[in-house]
């Protein structure tokens, strides 16, 4: 045999080889394993995106916390949320303007109207219709 037909038969056999490797693999661990596997990987997938996300919720809670270590951020978070003041200072609470009264007159224009088709007399009823 020449050189070039050993290097074929060679590559041959080395693929026919890793062929049966692979059938006997699957043979011997069979379809229920490729499930479990395919599960796992789907789970592992998930778990990495939640550790992710806990991760970035830690650096904003490791940020927050050096800030609150901080005296002039919590001077100013005292002032803005809990509105008090340094000893010595006035504290001013300025209220917003109230809301206009958006309710109707106390009488309403249409009061005097009877309804369509009841044949009233056009007043309105002077007592509220007794409970049953």
């Amino acid at each position: 045999m020449t050189e070039p037909r050993k290097r074929r038969r060679g590559a041959t056999m080395l693929l026919a080889g890793l062929g049966a490797v692979v059938v006997l693999t699957l043979v011997f661990l069979g379809p229920g394993s490729f499930r479990v596997w395919s599960s796992q990987r789907a789970q592992t997938h998930a778990l990495s995106e939640k550790i992710e996300a806990l991760d970035q919720a830690n650096a904003r809670l490791e940020t927050r916390a050096a800030q609150l270590k901080d005296p002039d951020s919590i001077k100013q978070l005292a002032r803005r949320d809990y509105g008090m003041v340094p000893k010595g200072a006035k504290a001013f609470a300025i209220l917003p303007a109230p809301e206009p009264d958006t309710r109707p007159a106390g009488t309403w224009p249409f009061v005097t109207l009877a309804p369509t088709g009841s044949g009233s007399t056009g007043s309105a009823p002077t007592t509220a219709p007794a409970d049953h």
